[in-house]
């Protein structure tokens, strides 16, 4: 595209040459060339993909300063092709941030307000500009500003306009994509689910036959035996194979919840103090600010629990051992939503690792710490309770779990 536009103002020049509306070209042929050098130099960066961005931002400035002189040879800030302006102005506005465009619009109206200047004070122009219906070359010093000012509020209103349909345009994107990732889960969770149930199924009736083998084998065993200490070995690793089973049996089932007005902060609260007993001294981090008469929501009681009690486990087992361990437990009310925001400062977790986080079986714990279970049941209550859960993550800095649900 850019090169047709130096090959249309090449075609232009030549023609007004050639009717005699030009009388000194050489000008405009010199910025055309550059114009065409710096579309050569910017092929070269775009094939090396060397800051794409950056190199597009330049390309909207360049092209600015050259169809300013193209103007300021070819008749001033009254050629008709100022308009060109506002089609760099959409550009900066498709391409770029909204703060990027403005100051696109606002370089074009400074850029023009040089041209308009340098009417009025009389610079020699290669090309001057040819009376119409025998009217003077003359431009009034109060046209010239109106039409300034006209100019800077079109290029303004272009970049409004650009900007605002451009952000909508990117946030409905933006939610589009977030929907296809959670319906993606949603179909990769209750695939997995149904295989996990059949598996638990078929696992528990026998597991739990050698967790009752093995804790009547050990009453009967000497205390301290090598004998004990293997049967304990086998009770304990029994009961957490039964744990995950529980977990996809939980992950799999279809949920029965009592959705009625529920106290998301008591709710909240309990599920805390539940943990600070079964956790004890390590539950010693973690600090809450819930604030009174927070709004109700349609909830489950016992499923909110617990999701915030696997969130919380989580957290602390993130920080364990680390100095100046902190866990903070959140709730606010915004926009038309109750937040319950979980916090530590622990080892974060990597965007790679982020991106798995509520696939089953997936952990970030050391081997034997963790079933991978954890989250995806709590994503899959979440979803059933009409609310979202949202992670950010910071390597080296923490993790934050936000849960939302509707008020009311």
């Amino acid at each position: 595209l850019r090169w047709i536009a130096v090959v249309a103002v090449v075609g232009t020049i030549a023609a007004a040459s050639a009717l005699g509306r030009v009388a000194h070209a050489a000008p405009l042929y010199e910025w055309t060339a550059v114009l065409a050098a710096a579309n050569a130099v910017f092929d070269f960066l775009n094939r090396r993909k060397a800051a794409l961005e950056a190199s597009a931002a330049l390309q909207v400035v360049t092209d600015l300063i050259v169809l300013t002189f193209l103007m300021h040879f070819a008749g001033g800030s009254g050629n008709p092709f100022a308009f060109f302006y506002v089609f760099h102005v959409i550009i900066a506005s498709i391409l770029f941030a909204p703060r990027t465009a403005w100051l696109t619009a606002v370089l074009a109206a400074v850029l023009f307000g040089g041209l308009t200047a340098a009417d009025l004070v009389t610079v020699p122009l290669a090309c001057p500009r040819h009376p119409i219906l025998g009217q003077p070359n003359e431009v009034s010093r109060e046209f010239a500003l109106g039409r300034l000012g006209a100019f800077a509020a079109t290029v303004g209103a272009a970049a409004y306009f650009g900007t605002t349909i451009m952000s909508g345009l990117r946030r409905k994107e933006a939610e589009l994509v977030e929907s296809r990732e959670r319906l993606a889960q949603s179909e990769k969770l209750a695939a997995i689910g149904e295989l996990a149930a059949g598996i638990a199924h078929e696992l528990n009736t026998p597991l739990g036959s050698i967790l009752v083998a093995a804790e009547v084998t050990r009453e009967g065993a000497a205390a301290g035996s090598e004998g004990a200490q293997m049967l304990g070995d086998i009770v304990r690793e029994t009961k957490r194979c039964k744990e995950i089973t529980r977990s996809l049996l939980d992950l799999a089932r279809k949920r029965e919840l009592k959705l009625e007005e529920t106290d998301a902060g008591e709710v909240v609260k309990q599920a805390v103090e539940l943990v600070k007993r079964e956790s004890g001294a390590r539950a010693g981090c973690v600090e809450v600010d819930v604030p009174r008469g927070l709004p109700s929501v349609r909830a489950d009681a016992g499923a909110l629990g617990q999701v915030v009690v696997n969130v919380l486990k989580n957290a602390i087992d993130a920080v364990e051992g680390r100095a100046g361990a902190k866990v903070r437990v959140l709730a606010d009310c915004d926009m038309g939503e109750v937040k319950v925001r979980v916090e530590d400062n622990g080892p974060g977790i990597g965007k790679e690792a982020l991106k798995r986080v509520f696939e089953p079986f997936y952990t970030t714990k050391e081997p034997g710490r963790g079933t991978g279970l954890g989250l995806p049941v709590s994503y899959a209550i979440m979803r059933d309770l009409k609310g979202e859960i949202a992670i950010e993550s910071v390597e080296g800095r923490g993790t934050s779990v936000t849960l939302m649900l509707p008020i009311g």
